[in-house]
């Protein structure tokens, strides 16, 4: 059951959103009914943060929407008029005005468009009542705030039964299709006051603009609003909707939608994290402030290769991955080596196949993977953390090179410069993958799995260093990194007894219902909670928080040392998989947040809706099932 601050979510696929709290109050800058990426720049752009909503009827006027300012006032507060909410097939909220009139309202966003549905109708279509929007609009990178400004176009284009906004130069415009009598009266509405943003340590206060009044009779039928961006290179465009009912535009759109999502091969998140580019497809990290991710790309791709009909999505998500080169001196670089394998994983999936096409496309991929490996190793060099293959087959990288790498400014987090033991893992993977293709890649995969063998296990503890040749000598802290040593990779690189023993280490320490801690909680540079300012939660992030993807490799380890019996598939998902899944929209419908504090209770932190944490979970329900 949704409560009141839980969150909504609505994609265009195309990098865009529709998304905010199921009460109505906007509690973060990235809360928007028409929220668009434009691919001129691959900015997102938030057109339409929200609405004033009020219904009035013969006995009067009563509010429908509810809004926070500072310094913490809701006005107008219609909160207690929720009546309920159902997040599928799209968010609809039903709801009763204070003289008993229950109201209907859908939204829905139409996957392919940055184009956004509202509707409203009566639960009793014989009431008399009448309905009021003021839309609230900014205009504004998504990661920004708007405020009062002298410069915001309030006047719009008629055309029709649309009128269009451009409310600044060189940012996307929107347009608006309505059955409802518009009257241009701008205004604006000062100190909205975000509460997960300043919960976060972030600045939480904004303006926005209000052009005018969009008024229905109820009586007459439903309220249609149609939000388009307008000025993309991509989607609907005002030209498009000339001469079109919004109305019977909204009824085609929501059949077309009804009809979509009851086909999707997976109802958890088919879709929501995938951006359609000219390449291939994109896949984001997480919603709602993340962007293009390569590691859950990879995630994906490799998930899609498991479910039926799934080659086609896991091809376009690899076909742009593999094109992709490390870029600059700085961020993680195991995004690389995950898209390898799940391009090997792909390659072997079509080997299978007969057609001559399929035979050109393993050549090309072989080539690219041969391609991006030798790259990879000729292409690093000295200096700047910069990924370094040195004379034991190993990689050794700075601070900014692993998936642990928050810091704010110059402090870092997590340091681990040195040879990070999931980066050898995966770099071994790729060489071993390499290998396959072109036999040149076996001595340094040799020499370098030798070396790590020898060199990673730590006898006092009983399981892996979390890295070696950093500046203070090896680091004995246990983490989950070592896991995939074990799991999650196709090539596991521990015999079995050290893996038992790993496994054995990481679940008396790191384990909890929210996945894996990030720290062993005995250590002394351990923090239980993730929250407070930036630095407080960057702090936490990697020093003991749990987050729900380690469950994948955790999970996939376990059952490579312990079989694949019925008896076991039982223990993973009663033991690992249902404590975790009662996770799941917690933060967002139908999806899991990004991680979960590492101290009990473990509230959950981070993005509500996380590619890693669905993909994980949906991988180990899968596996715990026999796929």
């Amino acid at each position: 059951m949704m409560t009141s601050e839980q969150e909504w979510l609505e994609v265009d696929g195309l990098g865009g959103l529709a998304m905010g709290a199921v009460d109505g109050v906007l509690r973060r800058r990235y809360h928007a009914l028409l929220q668009v990426r434009n691919p001129k720049d691959g900015g997102r752009y938030v057109l339409v943060n929200g609405m004033e909503t009020h219904l009035t009827t013969a006995a009067g006027r009563y509010p429908l929407s509810s809004h926070c300012y500072s310094p913490g006032l809701i006005r107008p507060d219609s909160r207690g008029s929720l009546l309920r909410f159902d997040p599928h097939p799209w968010p609809t909220w039903h709801q009763r005005a204070a003289d008993g009139t229950e109201l209907i309202q859908e939204i829905l966003v139409r996957r392919g468009s940055p184009a956004t549905v509202v509707t409203w109708r009566l639960a009793d279509p014989t009431v008399e009542a009448c309905l009021t929007v003021r839309l609230l609009i900014s205009g504004r990178d998504a990661h920004g705030l708007h405020q009062e400004n002298p410069h915001l176009d309030f006047a719009p284009a008629a055309d029709g039964d649309w009128l269009a906004w451009e409310p600044y130069a060189g940012v996307p415009g929107f347009a608006v299709g309505t059955n409802a009598a518009y009257h241009h009266d701008p205004d604006w509405y000062r100190n909205f006051r975000y509460n997960q943003d300043m919960a976060r340590g972030y600045d939480f206060e904004e303006d926005l603009a209000s052009p005018g009044q969009l008024t229905w009779d109820l009586g007459k039928g439903p309220a249609v609003l149609i939000l388009a961006a307008t000025g993309a290179d991509r989607g609907p465009g005002r030209v498009e909707f000339r001469g079109k009912s919004p109305a019977r535009l909204a009824d085609e759109w929501k059949r077309e939608e009804r009809e979509r999502r009851g086909a999707t091969r997976n109802q958890l998140f088919d879709g929501t994290f995938v951006i359609g580019m000219d390449d291939g497809d994109a896949v984001v990290g997480g919603w709602p402030w993340f962007g293009e991710d390569l590691r859950a790309a990879a995630f994906l791709a490799r998930y899609e290769l498991r479910l039926p009909g799934g080659m086609e999505q896991a091809g376009r998500i690899i076909g742009r991955g593999m094109r992709m080169r490390p870029g600059g001196d700085d961020g993680p670089v195991d995004g690389h080596f995950w898209m390898m394998v799940a391009a090997y994983e792909y390659l072997e999936r079509l080997t299978e196949k007969t057609d001559p096409a399929h035979h050109l496309e393993a050549k090309q991929i072989r080539a690219s993977m041969t391609g991006l490996l030798a790259w990879l190793a000729g292409n690093w060099g000295e200096g700047d953390g910069r990924p370094r293959l040195t004379a034991d087959g190993l990689l050794q990288v700075g601070p900014a090179r692993t998936w642990m790498n928050g810091r704010i400014g110059d402090r870092w987090s997590t340091p681990r410069d040195g040879k990070p033991v999931e980066l050898q893992v995966l770099w071994l993977n790729a060489l071993r993958i390499g290998a396959l293709i072109d036999s040149s890649w076996e001595g340094i995969f040799e020499n370098g799995l030798k070396t790590f063998r020898s060199r990673f296990w730590n006898r006092e503890t009983d399981c892996l260093y979390d890295v070696i040749d950093g500046e203070s000598g090896p680091d004995p802290s246990i983490r989950p990194n070592q896991l995939l040593a074990i799991g999650g990779l196709p090539f596991p690189v521990l015999q079995r007894s050290r893996a038992a023993q790993v496994l054995k280490v990481v679940e008396e320490n790191l384990l909890t219902p929210a996945g894996l801690r990030t720290l062993d909680p005995r250590d002394r540079a351990y923090r239980g909670f993730c929250r407070g300012g930036e630095w407080e939660r960057e702090a936490a992030m990697h020093q003991g928080t749990a987050w729900f993807w380690l469950l994948g490799p955790f999970v996939e380890g376990w059952l490579r040392v312990f079989g694949r019996n019925e008896k076991n598939l039982s223990h993973v998902r009663r033991r690992f998989l249902e404590p975790a899944a009662r996770y799941r929209g917690i933060g967002v419908a139908g999806h899991l947040p990004e991680m979960a504090d590492g101290n009990p209770p473990h509230s959950w932190r981070g993005a509500p809706a996380h590619a890693l944490s669905d993909i994980a979970l949906a991988r180990i329900d899968q596996m715990s099932t026999g796929g």
